[in-house]
């Protein structure tokens, strides 16, 4: 999925209080996307620092401000990615291409829905995440900043020399928090999780069954994969293309 979010550098603006729709991805996102490029390369972090900031938009491209940053860079990798992943993909017909895509994508939609029928409640990837954010707040802190107000500020504490404490303020009742995960990914926090755990005396499953976004729900899994693909044939395709020139 192309998301804006690919822009690192370009991050705009701090956390704003707001809507539960919110999103701070100034902060968390860049970091952490930052952190990621020096792990696999130092240089190239700091080749992509240097790259003027006129150039993370393609010309091409610069009148679609629903396309993001770098469109060029993000789609010359899916395309490489795709040469790989066909037989003679550089020399194929479009049309075998489209079909062995297609039957990837129909197959892979069976394999999923055959792994996923009959289950409900959060998936496993996000049960995970939120299970190991539960057992690390253990020796949080959460307090009330305004009575009655919904303000919350959450002290992290530290789980090694080298690591200093922090603390967010979090609003549970829009749902945000300084951090930034809250609102960006629809997901309690680590903050906000030590505050159903502390403060309002919750289960994780509570959490999971109130305070989670659908999309990430077996509900939702078996919504986008009740439909397949339906493939025409090739043979039939061809027919119709005799047909039209004999017509």
């Amino acid at each position: 999925m192309l998301k804006s979010t690919f822009c690192v550098p370009y991050h705009s603006g701090p956390f704003v209080p707001g809507g539960k729709r919110r999103r701070a991805f100034s902060g968390y996102e860049s970091r952490r996307c930052w952190a990621a490029i020096e792990q696999v390369s130092s240089k190239g972090r700091a080749y992509l620092e240097g790259i003027p900031k006129e150039q993370w938009q393609g010309t091409e491209w610069i009148e679609n401000p629903s396309l993001p940053p770098r469109f060029g860079i993000v789609t010359t990798n899916m395309s490489e990615s795709a040469n790989s992943m066909l037989e003679k993909a550089r020399t194929a017909s479009w049309l075998d291409c489209i079909d062995k895509i297609l039957s990837i994508m129909l197959e892979r939609i069976c394999t999923l829905r055959e792994k996923h029928r009959g289950r409900s409640s959060v998936v496993d990837e996000m049960r995970g995440i939120l299970e190991k954010r539960w057992n690390n707040c253990a020796g949080f802190q959460v307090w009330e900043l305004l009575e009655n107000g919904g303000i919350f500020r959450a002290c992290r504490t530290s789980r090694g020399p080298t690591e200093t404490e922090r603390s967010y303020v979090l609003n549970v009742r829009e749902q945000t928090c300084e951090c930034g995960k809250w609102q960006d990914h629809e997901v309690p926090c680590i903050d906000a999780i030590a505050y159903y755990k502390k403060i309002e005396k919750q289960t994780l499953q509570y959490i999971i069954d109130n305070h989670m976004s659908g999309q990430y729900k077996f509900e939702t899994v078996n919504e986008l994969l009740k439909d397949n693909i339906i493939p025409v044939c090739l043979e039939t395709i061809s027919q119709m293309e005799l047909h039209c020139h004999q017509m």
